[in-house]
């Protein structure tokens, strides 16, 4: 039994150090970060040329566009507005939502105001 119990240990240990990878760590670093930043300006923080719209903020005029929500119709609040968002689309916090929601809504913040 004594030896069982070595030779799990030992295979244990053969497995620990074959998933460890040697390499330069700060090589790896920027190389990942470059691939992160690329990826987020793509997708997140820069608009996108069919458009002009950033992801959070077509995810709020679409589910404006779902609640009916125009100039014609009866007003919806805000609060409405950024918890079903964050509820259907966007789970990342109603901070960057309501922070999405004022300029497109403002004339002083935005060219042409979309909502």
């Amino acid at each position: 039994m004594a030896e069982k119990k070595t030779n799990k240990k030992e295979e244990k240990e053969k497995v620990e150090k074959s998933r460890i990878l040697e390499g330069d760590v700060l090589n790896t670093y920027e190389k990942d970060m470059v691939k992160y930043s690329v990826i987020v300006n793509r997708r997140r923080s820069l608009p996108e040329d069919r458009d002009a719209l950033k992801p959070v903020q077509r995810r709020v005029i679409y589910d404006m566009f779902t609640q009916h929500a125009t100039s014609y119709n009866k007003r919806i609040k805000s609060s409405a507005i950024v918890g079903d968002t964050m509820k259907l689309y966007h789970p990342h916090g109603d901070s960057s939502i309501y922070g999405t929601l004022e300029p497109l809504a403002n004339d002083f913040k935005c060219k042409v105001p979309l909502i």
